[in-house]
C-alpha cells in the first residue's frame, strides 16, 4: 500500500470551472501537503480517482514511481 500521505483519500477541496477560459488550458491541484502542481489540459487524457489500495507496489524502482494500477485491462504506471 502506498505511505505517501499525499495520495491517502481525504476531503477534496471541490473544483473550479472556468465559463471562457482563453490562452493555454492547465489542469492545476493540491496535494494535501500544500504542494501545488499544474499539467498542460492538452496531454490530459483522463482523470481518475484511485485509492491506495489500488495501486500495486514496484519494488527497485525510482520513489517518484508509487506503482502501477491496472485501467480497463491496461498497466499503468503512477
Amino acid at each position: 500500500m502506498v505511505g505517501n500521505q499525499d495520495f491517502l483519500p481525504g476531503q477534496g477541496t471541490g473544483i473550479q470551472e472556468l465559463e471562457n477560459p482563453e490562452g493555454e488550458l492547465h489542469l492545476r491541484f493540491y496535494l494535501p501537503s500544500g504542494n501545488e502542481f499544474a499539467l498542460p489540459a492538452m496531454d490530459i487524457r483522463e482523470v481518475i480517482s484511485q485509492s491506495p489500495e489500488g495501486i500495486t507496489v514496484i519494488p527497485n524502482v525510482s520513489p517518484l514511481l508509487l506503482g502501477t494500477i491496472n485501467l480497463r485491462g491496461r498497466v499503468i504506471w503512477v
